[in-house]
């Protein structure tokens, strides 16, 4: 589409393509010529991104444009497909910003005033600390590549002091609680009971859990293996290898979960789902359960047995906290939750190591008392 602006000045607004989720990928340009010369530039600019080439130049290029050109640079092929969609979705809200400021017009203080407002955010979506570091890292990186390519020379974000991450407490039940959650369990299906309390047990994560088959449990020996994850990206679920070496792990799982496991696995083979996917958790339809499933299914069977209302990603700090309350090393625990170090095991759960610390010394000064 070419709209005239204005005598030899038109607007070309280019067709590129589509979306992963259906919207229409518009490049936008203001070109000064004849009509003629905008219909030959708009032919240029369809026919460079069909072939996955870049519309861009240099010193004209808006930040819209140098972000297309940094996801496809730098970002394909280099980062996790997770992250790539992170890093799309954040451009995309920085775009209402700044995607039609040229690069080099882009100073500290525009970028100031970026996140002052990325800030705010909404009524419904009250953004963090911890989100503005994303947007922070993201923009930081840019602008560093952007100097690293000659497209500018120094990175204005540099001046900007970095957002100071919070840090959230993992959020938990206490072993009271988890007996209450087990105790309800055995009410509800054994689809709920296997999720859940494998969760407990493992302390896998969820994207873990989700891409278990059942290769992946030797009951005789009771050691399950974890080696990939499975996530959904832009509607479309993605398995890949789990994030590092001490994410790949075997543990053993506890005479309850592997009975649990054997009734589970006993009712899919009577199912249709069993000949469609060697999965242990599927959706109705035979395809890998939707990862907000599993916080579904646990938050209405805490409810309906009176627990808090926690995610379920809070069963693998639950599972972490049952740890360290029965007093298993920190080796241990940091190895059976896949944890890079023990640093990482103590930064996490310090509350909860603390509180055991403090348990441990009331206990010792009623037995060290001398009445």
């Amino acid at each position: 589409m070419i709209k005239q602006l204005s005598k030899n000045k038109y607007k070309i607004i280019a067709e590129i393509g589509y979306t992963i989720d259906g919207k229409r990928k518009r490049k936008t340009e203001i070109f000064e010529g004849t009509k003629k010369q905008a219909e030959t530039r708009e032919f240029e600019i369809k026919q460079q991104y069909a072939k996955g080439g870049f519309v861009v130049d240099s010193k004209n290029m808006t930040f819209e444009d140098f972000g297309e050109f940094f996801i496809r640079n730098y970002c394909e092929g280099n980062i996790g497909a997770k992250t790539l969609a992170g890093y799309e979705s954040m451009l995309e809200k920085i775009n209402g910003y700044l995607g039609n400021w040229q690069l080099k017009s882009i100073e500290t203080f525009t970028l100031l005033e970026l996140y002052k407002k990325l800030k705010k955010g909404t009524r419904k979506n009250v953004v963090t600390n911890n989100t503005i570091l994303h947007y922070y890292n993201l923009i930081n990186l840019m602008f560093t590549q952007a100097v690293k390519w000659k497209l500018l020379e120094v990175n204005p974000n540099t001046d900007i002091p970095r957002p100071k991450k919070e840090k959230h407490l993992a959020e938990y039940y206490d072993l009271d609680q988890i007996h209450i959650l087990l105790n309800g369990l055995s009410n509800e299906c054994l689809k709920y009971q296997a999720l859940i309390i494998l969760a407990l047990d493992s302390g896998a994560r969820r994207s873990e859990i989700l891409a278990l088959t059942w290769n992946d449990i030797d009951f005789d020996t009771k050691v399950l293996t974890i080696n990939k994850s499975l996530d959904v990206i832009k509607g479309e679920f993605v398995e890949k290898a789990t994030k590092n070496d001490t994410s790949t792990r075997k543990m053993v799982l506890t005479d309850a979960t592997i009975e649990v496991l054997k009734a589970y696995k006993d009712e899919l083979v009577l199912s249709n789902n069993w000949q469609k996917s060697n999965k242990l958790f599927l959706a109705k339809d035979g395809k890998p359960m939707y990862p907000t499933t599993c916080g579904k299914i646990f938050q209405k069977v805490a409810v309906k047995y009176g627990l808090p209302k926690i995610n379920f990603h809070s069963l693998r700090h639950s599972s972490a906290s049952l740890q360290i309350a029965l007093g298993v090393h920190t080796k241990l625990i940091q190895e059976r939750m896949g944890h890079s170090s023990m640093a990482v095991t103590t930064g996490i759960y310090s509350h909860i190591f603390q509180a055991n610390r403090t348990e441990v010394a009331n206990k010792l000064n009623g037995a060290l008392t001398v009445n």
